[in-house]
């Protein structure tokens, strides 16, 4: 079970990311008032994430509505790439389905199962200039070649089996030189390594 201000800082990453700020603090009440509801229910739910964002989602696409919206499942499947719930179980008409679809198309937000942060923007921010300064100094200290390595893992999210099946190498040779330079790069990062004096 997290602290009360990590919910926060939950609710508060999840709220922005419907770029909103007038329903900014709406939504931040919903998130949080899910996740109490759920953990009173269960207080080690691993639902948390899921309940706050299904919550938020309802109040900005459902509740907050010029128009009347069915809080139903078809108004949550039907801009889905999988619309087998649909198919399996609504007994909508095409028509019904057609105008639901019109209207939700220009829905706020998602339902998507992704991972969201518990950090707050400015702890994020923060991360992003470690991130930075990291691969500036990997420029600095590591060769062109291993420093494209570098790049394709790390940047690029390349699987260690497609860089070495790009660069004609083994496997086990990429692994290695990640291996080797990782820890070029950290000493550089720790102990401040003046340029170049580690590039072979």
């Amino acid at each position: 079970m997290k602290t009360p201000e990590q919910y926060m800082k939950l609710c508060k990453n999840l709220a922005y990311k419907y770029n909103a700020p007038w329903m900014i603090d709406d939504l931040i009440s919903e998130g949080l008032v899910a996740i109490y509801s759920e953990l009173e229910q269960d207080p080690r739910s691993n639902r948390v994430i899921l309940v706050a964002k299904e919550a938020m989602w309802e109040y900005a696409n459902l509740k907050t509505r010029p128009v009347s919206l069915p809080d139903v499942n078809e108004a949550r499947y039907i801009t889905t790439d999988n619309t087998s719930w649909i198919d399996e179980h609504s007994n909508y008409s095409d028509e019904a389905l057609n105008w639901l679809y019109l209207v939700m198309t220009s829905s706020q937000g998602t339902l998507a199962h992704d991972d969201v942060s518990t950090e707050s923007p400015e702890e994020i921010l923060i991360k992003k200039d470690i991130v930075k300064v990291t691969f500036e100094v990997a420029e600095r200290v590591l060769n062109e070649k291993d420093f494209n390595i570098f790049l394709m893992f790390f940047r690029d999210e390349m699987k260690q089996s497609d860089i070495a099946s790009e660069l004609k190498i083994s496997q086990s040779g990429v692994a290695q030189k990640l291996e080797r330079m990782c820890e070029t790069v950290r000493k550089a990062v720790k102990y401040g390594i003046k340029a170049d004096c580690n590039k072979s």
